[in-house]
C-alpha cells in the first residue's frame, strides 16, 4: 500500500511541478499477474500515469543481469548453495547500463511519448542455463537446491491468509508467474 501511495503522490507532484516527461519502469507482462502484489502495483501505476495527462514513457523490463551475480555467481564461487525451480521459465536479462542507455535514447525521442516499451536482452535464459553458465565460468560445479514450483505454489496458498506472513507470501506469489511460462 505504501508503494502504491508513493507512486501516486510522485506522479501528482510531477504534474503539479510541470515536469516535461516522466519515465516509469515497470515489469514486462505485469497486467497478466494481478495476484502478485508487485505486478498489480506496477500495472495500476501504468494506468494511473496514462490517465494523469503527464507526458510519459513506460518501460517494461524483463530482468536485471546484475541480480544474477549475487544470486548465482557469488554463491557458486564461494561454494554455497544456489536455489532454483523446475520451471522452464525464460527471462531475457539486461545489463543495467544498457537499460540506462536505451532509456536516454527513448527519453530524447518525441515520437514515443505515451508509449509502452519493453526492454529485453538478446536471449532468454532458464534458471538452469544461468547456473550452468556460472559453473562453466567459475570452473566448478554448483550445489543446486531445486524447489518444485508446485511446492512454492502450495506454500503461497497456505500462508497468504496470515498477516504475519504477508512479505513471504508476496514473494512466493511469483511462483504463479514462473509457472505460466
Amino acid at each position: 500500500m505504501v508503494d502504491w501511495e508513493g507512486k501516486v503522490a510522485l506522479i501528482q507532484c510531477a504534474k503539479a511541478m510541470g515536469i516535461q516527461k516522466y519515465v516509469f519502469y515497470s515489469i514486462h507482462n505485469c497486467e497478466k499477474h494481478p495476484e502478485v502484489p508487485l505486478m498489480e502495483i506496477k500495472y495500476c501505476t501504468e494506468k494511473f500515469l496514462k490517465d494523469s495527462g503527464l507526458t510519459h514513457i513506460i518501460i517494461q523490463l524483463c530482468g536485471f543481469m546484475q541480480g544474477l551475480i549475487g544470486q548465482y555467481a557469488v554463491p557458486i564461487v564461494g561454494e554455497k548453495s544456489v536455489w532454483g525451480t523446475d520451471a522452464p521459465t525464460r527471462i531475457a536479462y539486461m545489463d543495467t547500463q544498457d537499460i540506462a542507455r536505451l532509456t536516454f535514447i527513448a527519453f530524447r525521442n518525441e515520437n514515443i511519448s505515451g508509449k509502452i516499451l519493453t526492454f529485453a536482452g538478446p536471449r532468454a535464459w532458464t534458471t538452469q542455463e544461468v547456473i550452468t553458465l556460472c559453473e562453466r565460468l567459475a570452473g566448478q560445479d554448483a550445489n543446486v537446491a531445486t524447489v518444485p514450483v508446485s511446492v512454492l505454489r502450495f506454500t503461497w496458498q497456505l500462508i497468504r491468509f496470515f498477516e504475519w506472513t504477508n512479505d513471504v507470501a508476496d514473494r512466493l506469489a511469483f511462483s504463479e508467474v514462473i509457472s505460466l511460462y
